[in-house]
């Protein structure tokens, strides 16, 4: 059996909406989807910058600038999360926005918050080294947990207006 974090049989596995979640993650990391590739084995290679590692990222991916590697990491996941409620936001007058404070050292932070400074949705913080998901399952699961914090808190602060 193959050790492969993405695998076609765990993709087709996953339900619709946790398929969406995958594709939109999947986008942000590399521009495609999933479907446009026909060799798994390169869906892995980009996805595999959030499967379980030692250290902050895969060393695969430690080239260059590693803060930048790190936010692209925390981004993919936060950022799929927002573009998959984003419409739903603008339609509540919302201009959503994701910033990541990378930190190879300590904790990096994520925001998602309206441009105008109306609300933050969410704000999440984690160790680099400790953010990683074990499947695709999990990591699908990530995504759609914040896409509903963000939702949440956007009606929330739209009912407070």
């Amino acid at each position: 059996m193959d050790d492969a974090f993405f695998t076609w049989e765990a993709y087709r596995a996953l339900n619709v909406e946790r398929r969406k979640a995958i594709d939109t993650c999947c986008e942000l990391l590399s521009s495609n989807l999933p479907e446009d590739w026909v060799d798994e084995q390169e869906v892995d290679a980009f996805l595999s910058l959030l499967e379980t590692c030692e250290g902050c990222v895969p060393r695969e991916h430690e080239d260059g600038d590693l803060t930048l590697t790190i936010a692209k990491k925390f981004r993919s996941v936060y950022g799929a999360a927002l573009s998959l409620c984003e419409p739903a936001l603008r339609h509540m007058g919302f201009i959503p926005d994701v910033v990541v404070d990378p930190s190879y050292e300590g904790t990096t932070q994520v925001v998602i918050a309206d441009k105008e400074c109306k609300a933050c949705f969410l704000y999440v913080w984690d160790k680099p080294w400790q953010f990683h998901f074990d499947n695709l399952s999990a990591l699908a699961d990530e995504i759609l947990s914040a896409r509903d914090a963000i939702m949440k808190n956007a009606t929330r602060s739209r009912s407070e207006e």
